[in-house]
């Protein structure tokens, strides 16, 4: 007697299973190593660009924004082969922000949040469940260029406007004190590195995905 083949998972369900894959990575790796730091010494990485930068609890919106932005393009992916290399480029993000956070401790001042209106609620939220440690490099900054980049192979337009949403997301962690302003270039930068490792040392593709 045969033996039925295997009907492998259709695609759009191999995106969930990776989707929810990395989101258990980035919050089992960064709470883990958040909540090790609590109540031990850190560097402060605060430079005078961070005294010119006002405090607004209302950025807070851009900054919930991350949560489901920064792996929004895998939805578009088109094939197993796209889909392969974004699994891989998030993974060298994560491994290289994991990695900083375990072995350099920083650290964040945080201001009094004054009010109690939507936008102070759910800054409250994040201050309480959020310890001020792993500042630099910033990964609401670093998965959010990842996002970005990953979108303008997939489509100029969307990627584009991925590109508006990453900038806004970076600059919200600036002007809720959630990150010092060196924390942003960081992110970017490994964003970067990890870009250059994937697409044109690991997988040697052009921006079309050849």
């Amino acid at each position: 007697m045969e033996s039925k083949r295997k009907t492998p998972l259709p695609f759009w369900a191999q995106k969930l299973i990776v989707i929810a894959f990395l989101y258990s990575i980035f919050g089992i790796g960064y709470l883990s190593i958040n909540a090790l730091h609590a109540g031990k010494d850190a560097v402060c990485l605060k430079i005078f660009i961070d005294d010119l930068i006002p405090f607004n609890r209302h950025w807070i919106w851009f900054y919930y924004l991350y949560f489901p932005f920064i792996l929004f393009p895998i939805i578009f992916l088109r094939d197993y082969k796209e889909l392969t290399r974004a699994t891989v480029f998030y993974l060298i993000t994560a491994f290289i922000t994991l990695i900083v956070f375990a072995f350099w401790r920083t650290t964040m001042i945080r201001p009094e949040i004054v009010g109690n209106d939507l936008s102070a609620r759910l800054l409250k939220r994040i201050y309480d469940q959020d310890h001020p440690y792993n500042c630099f490099p910033s990964q609401h900054v670093a998965y959010s260029w990842v996002a970005a980049f990953i979108a303008v192979r997939r489509d100029r337009f969307f990627g584009y406007a991925s590109f508006v949403i990453a900038i806004l997301i970076s600059l919200s962690t600036v002007f809720i004190k959630q990150h010092w302003f060196v924390d942003i270039p960081g992110g970017i930068g490994v964003a970067l590195i990890a870009y250059l490792l994937t697409y044109h040392i690991i997988f040697k593709v052009n921006l079309n995905g050849h």
